[in-house]
């Protein structure tokens, strides 16, 4: 069976918690392997701050997830995306990831009020 991933193809991460006091953490990168169970992935972590607003960490990072669990969200995001320009903004209320260019994605599943 081969893998669904392929190195190269960039990716945005949603980690869902476990519990309400849980940190939200979402990740942007590039995958470096895969097999049919788990993706790993070099890019930045991104982690809501006290102000709920989310901030990226500085560093680069790799990460590894796994593809059959529900917590973890894995979104294809377009090749051409710059991984160290994405950030976040607001826009008509609603929160998007936006890298200056031509990569805007909708983060629908958290609504602004």
């Amino acid at each position: 069976m081969n893998p669904i991933l392929h190195p190269g193809e960039k990716i945005f991460v949603v980690s869902r918690r476990y519990f309400e006091s849980d940190t939200r953490r979402h990740f942007v990168g590039e995958v470096d392997d895969s097999t049919v169970n788990v993706v790993r992935a070099t890019g930045f972590v991104f982690v809501m701050n006290p102000n709920n607003a989310f901030e990226r960490k500085p560093e680069m990072r790799t990460r590894v997830f796994p593809l059959s669990d529900a917590r973890v969200m894995i979104h294809v995001i377009p090749p051409t995306t710059v991984l160290n320009k994405v950030r976040y903004v607001i826009k008509d209320n609603r929160l998007h990831l936006w890298d200056d260019d031509d990569f805007f994605y909708d983060v629908d599943e958290f609504r602004q009020v």
